[in-house]
């Protein structure tokens, strides 16, 4: 008897491989729901085609709109299967293929698709559907490289808030006070790390906010303290203390693609009162700034109220802290507007 021989050939997913599937806004059925170990496996319909779909599950169960068998929904698929490398077109290699490599889980192809194709769709995180993906703009390092803009936000500011807070915890600030001489068990900068595999949940969404240099978009993150994920286990520690809202811009231009500003939350700031071209004699123009800057205590109806010798102080009122406030920018540091106290 002639011996068979299954073939399976790995192709790395990357972005420079993403070939585009379906541009519009299509309503696709969602027919089947399944799961091989940490990946989704979703097939879904439209017309008379049949298409399947890989998502990774994230282990978050924050969602508001999770995918149900039998309604339509508008996804956004690219395949992951490479149809060329270099120019070289594939379509006779790929005839033999009966498995791709999704994130270290083998997928197999399905005869009851219409095409011998496996997609992903750029608004599902695990079975959670988003109504408004983040866009992919081509974004460049340093290093890693070619991220989603997801992904190159999240990698950039998960480093900057556990920077910023190792540096800067304090009695006072985020109740853990650190020591250049440890005792055993004090290690307050353990429990804010994250442990090997696990990553620091937050979200991430476009944010309807025009920024002064047209080029950049606005972003707002939400995280809900130092809680982190590994698949389906979670971890939190209620050791330090974090604030919820964070706003940050990326360039999208090709001048210099995916410079970051940070823009308010509980983390290092950039340097971004020259972009809205404050004048200290017209506190009128300060405004808009603030509205940026004070973001992280989501303040709104923000108004002069007078000079003082330190500088400028504004009222407004904090949604997150429920109260009016007043706000000081200081002349001597523009960048860090504090709130002074909360009125009556």
């Amino acid at each position: 008897m002639r011996p068979y021989l299954k073939m399976t050939i790995i192709f790395c997913l990357t972005l420079s491989k993403f070939t585009i599937a379906q541009q519009n806004r299509a309503l696709y059925k969602v027919v089947k729901i399944d799961s091989v170990e940490n990946v989704y496996t979703i097939y879904i319909s439209r017309n008379d085609s049949i298409f399947k779909i890989c998502s990774q599950k994230n282990g978050s169960n924050i969602c508001n709109n999770l995918i149900v068998v039998g309604k339509h929904y508008p996804f956004i698929l690219k395949s992951i299967v490479a149809k060329s490398i270099n120019g070289v077109s594939l379509m006779n290699v790929n005839r033999f293929i009966t498995a791709i490599d999704f994130y270290g889980t083998t997928i197999e192809f399905d005869t009851i698709t219409t095409e011998k194709d496996i997609y992903i769709s750029g608004n599902l995180k695990g079975l959670c559907f988003q109504k408004e993906p983040l866009p992919n703009y081509k974004l460049y390092g340093p290093p890693p490289s070619n991220l989603s803009t997801r992904d190159f936000i999240y990698n950039k500011v998960s480093k900057n808030v556990f920077v910023y807070n190792i540096r800067n915890a304090s009695n006072s600030f985020n109740g853990a006070k650190p020591e250049d001489i440890l005792e055993m068990g004090t290690e307050y900068y353990t429990s804010l790390l994250p442990d090997p595999g696990y990553g620091l949940i937050m979200s991430i969404d476009t944010m309807n906010l025009e920024y002064p240099i047209k080029n950049f978009k606005v972003y707002k993150i939400f995280i809900n303290g130092f809680e982190y994920e590994k698949g389906q286990v979670h971890s939190k520690t209620n050791y330090l203390f974090l604030e919820n809202n964070f706003l940050v811009a990326i360039d999208t231009s090709d001048n210099y693609p995916g410079y970051i500003k940070y823009i308010s939350g509980q983390f290092y700031p950039t340097r971004i009162s020259e972009d809205f071209k404050i004048d200290l004699n017209n506190p009128s123009s300060c405004l808009d700034y603030l509205k940026f800057r004070m973001y992280i205590h989501q303040v709104d109806s923000i108004k002069f109220e007078r000079r003082v010798k330190e500088g400028l102080i504004f009222t407004g009122y904090s949604q997150t802290k429920k109260s009016k406030v007043e706000i000081l920018l200081k002349k001597k540091d523009l960048e860090r507007p504090i709130i002074l106290r909360y009125p009556s």
